[in-house]
């Protein structure tokens, strides 16, 4: 494929080779005619001396060596843990220890930019911290299909209304707390919850395929564990939540 700025298609080449060797004419008066320079000539007439028909044809504009190129074992890394993990290059970037951009690239040229379920209203999140653990607590449930032996299906979410629950009510009065719903159709401030739940879902419920209800409950303790205690978080500057508590509690925190 010619470049898309090139002024000689490989048919011009060919022209501009016979007007100087066949038909005599000045190299300055052929490379006039097809609107190119004598240098652009002359090294047209270079190649076709030395590779005949084939030097006149395109070639590829990739360098034959780039020292500096990522190493393929690098790459598949990068790809493999795309495919395991399914997170962005911010995500990734912790996860690899390696530049956000890197991974973009990697997973650019392999046609794997995008994921659905990463695909985010865009806005500036607005973000608060609690002062001390357990001073506000998010409530939401996520109900997930039975899966039948052998795999299954998702199922829609229904979500429970906590007003109505004599037993929610009963349990808040034992410990002393005050119930604060949200208004209608103002996800956003239950936003800790559902962020959690989307990540719940995207990151285990449905990152890979359990062929059965007990195998999906016995991976969700290990789960919570890496993402406590592993996980970095981008609303905490990469670190996993564990490690900003401890900090907070042993005075550390700036």
């Amino acid at each position: 494929m010619a470049h898309p700025r090139a002024k000689l298609t490989p048919f011009g080449r060919r022209l501009l080779v016979e007007r100087v060797t066949v038909l005599g004419w000045p190299v300055s008066a052929a490379a006039e005619s097809l609107g190119v320079s004598r240098a652009t000539a002359y090294e047209w007439l270079r190649r076709y001396r030395e590779e005949g028909e084939a030097g006149l044809q395109d070639r590829p504009s990739r360098p034959r060596r780039c020292p500096h190129a990522l190493p393929p074992r690098q790459v598949h890394r990068i790809l493999r843990a795309r495919a395991r993990l399914r997170q962005g290059p911010h995500r990734l970037a912790y996860e690899l220890g390696m530049p956000r951009s890197t991974i973009y690239g990697v997973l650019r040229r392999h046609g794997l930019s995008r994921l659905r379920e990463a695909d985010r209203t865009c806005g500036a999140p607005v973000r608060y911290q609690a002062r001390f653990p357990g001073e506000l607590l998010h409530l939401d449930v996520k109900k997930l299909g039975r899966i039948p032996d052998g795999g299954g299906w998702r199922m829609t979410d229904r979500a429970f209304c906590y007003t109505a629950s004599a037993a929610f009510a009963e349990a808040l009065a034992a410990i002393g707390a005050r119930h604060r719903p949200t208004r209608p159709y103002r996800p956003q401030e239950n936003g800790k919850a559902e962020r959690f739940i989307g990540t719940m879902i995207s990151e285990r419920a449905y990152a890979r395929l359990c062929r059965s209800n007990e195998e999906r409950r016995r991976a969700l303790p290990r789960w919570l564990y890496t993402y406590d205690q592993r996980r970095p978080h981008t609303a905490l500057g990469g670190l996993p939540p564990m490690v900003v508590l401890v900090n907070k509690v042993g005075g550390n925190d700036s």
